[in-house]
């Protein structure tokens, strides 16, 4: 069932944000993932301390660079993460 509305979603459902087109069309990337997929691989990649680390050494780089660091969502903010 989730399958069968996934594939509705993505093509054959216009989207107004991408002109009107269906997601795939607009996409054509998107239809391969760019990694592997495993469940319990996102349960690692999610862990506290891999998180820290990684936006610790971004902040450190950005600081060096005198460039305000990304947040989580990848924005950048005038001296602050948002």
């Amino acid at each position: 069932m989730l399958g069968q509305r996934q594939i509705f979603l993505n093509e054959h459902l216009p989207c107004a944000s991408l002109a009107d087109q269906r997601p795939l069309v607009a996409h054509l990337v998107a239809r391969f993932p760019r990694r592997l997929y495993r469940p319990e691989w996102e349960t690692e990649l999610l862990d506290d301390e891999i998180v820290r680390s990684f936006f610790t050494k971004e902040i450190a780089m950005a600081r060096a660079r005198r460039l305000p660091p990304k947040s989580a969502w990848g924005f950048r903010s005038a001296g602050k993460i948002i």
